[in-house]
């Protein structure tokens, strides 16, 4: 790598750092602007044509955009008189949401007699977790006294409070007990399962429960909200407990209607 790259990355890892950008997202954005120096190292002499080339090589349009926010970083902080006139947000795509029902969430649960991964994809499902807070929650996250569940520097760095779902802690209490701790507490609860460990205990479970929906890890985020949704819980507590800083990402849950009203209680039926 020449020094010119170098010193332009580092700059930008700094840069990046200062504003408490997540390691992920470091690491994430990095990774573009090594993948677009294979093309030419002095990122300054590419044309529009083959930055924009390398942005429309993306497999969607979140992809996409994640690429145009890498770069548009990096060219600002280190080339500021370079125009690149291609930086163009695609359309999102306005597809529903194929949530599953209350139902097959619980098909899914039942196939899981690992206790350790029942516990994890229970937890995300009841609170409505992203994978990040679940493989972050530490026992002092668990407010037993207030039944709140704390969620410590989460995206946009923020903490916020969910209420403690008591059927939950059934199955944490059957981890605990089964689990050997000779780890302590001085590492998250579930360590050291990954975000892509989860996603195949997710996907492989589904297809053992015959669910032929695609099923991945936020999809029952998604489902969480959308079940509260329609039992009548009120858009703006679910927005606080996803911890959505806008109400127009909580509302493309008015939008999902493909579900069975009679069994939207978050409860597995008796």
């Amino acid at each position: 790598m020449e020094n010119y790259l170098t010193i332009a990355i580092e700059k930008y890892v700094k840069y990046m750092r200062q504003r408490r950008f997540s390691q992920s997202t470091i690491k994430q954005y990095c990774g573009y602007i090594d993948k677009l120096s294979e093309i030419d190292t002095r990122l300054y002499r590419l044309s529009n044509n083959q930055i924009q080339d390398f942005i429309l090589l993306s497999d969607s349009a979140s992809a996409q955009n994640c690429k145009i926010n890498a770069l548009k970083l990096f060219f600002r902080l280190n080339h500021p008189e370079k125009r690149i006139k291609v930086f163009i947000r695609p359309k999102k795509d306005k597809r529903l949401i194929e949530v599953l029902t209350v139902d097959e969430v619980w098909q899914i649960i039942d196939s899981i007699k690992h206790i350790k991964q029942k516990a994890i994809i229970t937890g995300i499902y009841l609170h409505g977790l992203r994978r990040s807070e679940i493989l972050n929650l530490r026992y002092e996250h668990i407010d037993r006294k207030r039944n709140l569940l704390i969620i410590k520097q989460s995206k946009g760095r923020k903490d916020r409070f969910i209420p403690l779902n008591k059927d939950w802690i059934s199955y944490l209490y059957a981890y605990i007990k089964h689990e050997d701790h000779k780890k302590g507490y001085d590492k998250p609860i579930f360590y050291p399962y990954s975000a892509s460990s989860i996603a195949n205990i997710l996907k492989s479970k589904a297809k053992k429960a015959g669910i032929k929906k695609n099923v991945y890890p936020h999809l029952l985020r998604d489902c969480y909200a959308t079940h509260l949704l329609l039992q009548g819980v009120d858009t703006k507590f679910i927005q606080q407990i996803l911890g959505h800083s806008r109400m127009k990402t909580t509302e493309k849950y008015l939008h999902i209607s493909a579900i069975d009203i009679s069994k939207i209680a978050l409860k597995k039926a008796s």
